[in-house]
């Protein structure tokens, strides 16, 4: 395993696998103006989907992490056969709570709110003023939602942008 930051479970047990569904995902980078060579984390990657198309679609420089070993080898392995597997497009096999994030141009997330009320309190303290993250189905509790999307098949994503309280 890369890295050497200690696995917690706990985490993985709240964030289980759930793929964002890929007709979705270009909708949710719009929402979120990703933009060429702008650096897009996807915390709790999955199979990579998320990364393809921001760098296939977007020509972001997209950069996933997952906690789940067999996960982030099928994403490499995808990275691989859509010839991204490049040092701008990657998986990072690591917790990223323990993962400096302040490069980020936008965050994706899709994750429970379990993990997100802490993860808000990492974003807040990390991210640069114009950095943008973007929710899939569920909200970060106590931000304010700057842009919403409604999807065909019932679901939601938020946008937070300029009002995330930064700590600089």
């Amino acid at each position: 395993m890369e890295g050497n930051h200690p696995i917690d479970w706990r985490l993985v047990l709240a964030a289980p696998y759930a793929p964002t569904p890929e007709e979705i995902i270009p909708d949710v980078l719009r929402l979120a103006s990703l933009k060429k060579n702008e650096i897009l984390y996807d915390l709790g990657c999955g199979d990579a989907r998320v990364l393809i198309i921001a760098a296939k679609t977007f020509g972001a420089k997209a950069i996933g992490f997952e906690i789940q070993h067999e996960l982030a080898q099928e994403a490499r392995a995808r990275l691989h056969g859509q010839r991204l597997d490049r040092d701008d497009v990657k998986v990072l096999e690591r917790d990223f709570f323990g993962e400096d994030l302040r490069d980020a141009d936008v965050v994706f997330i899709y994750l429970t709110l379990t993990v997100l009320k802490p993860l808000g309190e990492k974003l807040r303290s990390e991210l640069n003023e114009k950095a943008r993250v973007v929710a899939y189905r569920y909200p970060i509790q106590g931000w304010t939602v700057q842009g919403e999307l409604a999807h065909p098949n019932g679901s939601r994503s938020y946008l937070y942008a300029d009002t995330v309280p930064r700590h600089h």
